[in-house]
């Protein structure tokens, strides 16, 4: 889990949580707008969230049923 943390750092991805934090303190600075907030951090953050999530689920239920499922 660490390791994927790191990645997710040094790559520079964005995070749901951490951006949404990040765009309501902005915001609450009014230094964006709710439209901006949303639109243009929140939404696209989780978007790839559920994308990149899935396809990390999707690799790793993979890679288990591989080594453990194999055709017989």
């Amino acid at each position: 889990m660490l390791t994927l943390s790191h990645a997710i750092v040094l790559g520079d991805f964005a995070h749901v949580v951490a951006g949404a934090a990040e765009a309501f303190l902005l915001m609450f600075d009014e230094r964006i707008g709710l439209g901006h907030a949303t639109g243009g951090n929140i939404l696209p953050a989780l978007v790839k969230n559920i994308i990149g999530g899935t396809g990390l689920f999707a690799l790793l239920a993979h890679a288990g049923c591989a080594r453990n499922c194999e055709s017989t």
